[in-house]
This record gives structure tokens, sequence and C-alpha cells, in this order.
């Protein structure tokens, strides 16, 4: 069995020769303080150039012009990959997920068995959803949800840096232990998940 969130990060848990393939996407994060035009833009460059369907085209145009993508395209995206899945003869079915700090997440779970269903399951995602659907995880008005959990959050941050034997500034923002926390996380190969202990699933 496999899971697999909408963009290209993988948890794999074998469980015999059917696969079932969950979305619910992760993607890079980007700071809401960064030029909020450039997430938009270099989606929709890298859409263009990387064989994204006219629809998705169109979804970060749209997006791009109002500067913020709506949970609503981000779901209508993931249902056209439903529909892209069917007519590769994929069975899958719509899901939501609702982050603790509030980001409501369109997914899908769909069953796959053979190397070829899961190079059309990738190619589907690709085509209808994948820049959407980081825009939509990595836009400002995201990021400021996570990060402003981050803040609430920031006490259990601190402690657990402190008792794995870390030591983050006294004046450390949320965001701040956030990213020590995802560092260590990578140094420690997650051994030490802060994150994971504040309820924080992203970073």
């Amino acid at each position: 069995m496999v899971r697999r969130p909408n963009l290209p990060s993988l948890l794999l848990a074998p469980l015999a020769a059917l696969a079932l393939a969950s979305c619910t996407p992760a993607a890079p994060q980007e700071s809401p303080t960064e030029d909020p035009a450039a997430i938009f833009s270099e989606a929709l460059a890298q859409a263009r150039e990387g064989g994204a369907s006219p629809a998705q085209v169109a979804a970060l145009e749209t997006a791009a012009d109002a500067g913020v993508l709506p949970v609503e395209t981000a779901r209508e995206a993931t249902r056209r990959t439903l529909d892209c899945f069917a007519s590769s003869g994929i069975d899958a079915e719509y899901t939501e997920e609702k982050r603790p700090w509030g980001l409501i997440l369109p997914g899908y779970q769909a069953a796959t068995g053979t190397s070829e269903s899961e190079t059309a399951l990738d190619a589907c995602v690709k085509r209808e959803s994948y820049w959407v659907s980081m825009v939509y995880q990595t836009q400002p008005s995201s990021m400021r949800l996570l990060h402003n959990y981050a803040e609430q959050q920031s006490d259990i941050l601190r402690d657990c840096l402190k008792r794995n034997g870390y030591d983050p500034p006294a004046d450390a923002t949320g965001v701040e232990l956030g990213d020590q926390a995802s560092k260590v996380a990578y140094e420690t190969h997650g051994r030490v998940a802060c994150l994971a202990e504040a309820g924080i699933t992203a970073w």
C-alpha cells in the first residue's frame, strides 16, 4: 500500500499487491514575507513548461491575477485529477482533511497495483493539479495559518528542543523555533521530531 500526497512526497507502507495512493498535498514552504507575486508567476511558468492542462494553467492565471488561490480552485483541480484517473482506469475517490492550523487539503485515495498505473497516476496529478496544489499550500494566506499555529505551539517546540539537548534563543519566535525544529529533524533523520510533537505535519 502506497500513501502518496498530491505533490511528490511519498510515505510508503507495503501491504499486499494492491496499492492505495492517498493524496493530501505536501509542498516546499515559502515565507509570507517574500514577494507573493513570485509564488504565482513561477508556478505558472513551470506549469506551462511542464505539461499542465489548459484548465490547470487557466486556474493559475486567475490566481496570479487575484493574488490568491482559493480552496475551491484546489478542489476543482483535484476533481479533474480524479476524472483523469478514471480515464486511465484507476479507481479513486475524493477526500479532504483539515490540518491543525486550519488549512483544508483536498485530496484523493486511488487504488494502483502496477508500475503502469503508478505512472498514469503521476501523469494525471502533474497534468491537472500539481502546481495548483503547490501554490495553494505555499501562498501567503496559507503560510500565515501555519506560522500563526507555530506561534501558538511555541512552548511545545521550545520544550521539545531543550529536552533533546538543543538550546533555542530565549527570544525565538514560533516560526524560528519551527525552522530550528525542521533542521534538527533533518539532521537526526527524524529521531527528534519536535514539529510532529507540536502537531505540525508540514514545514
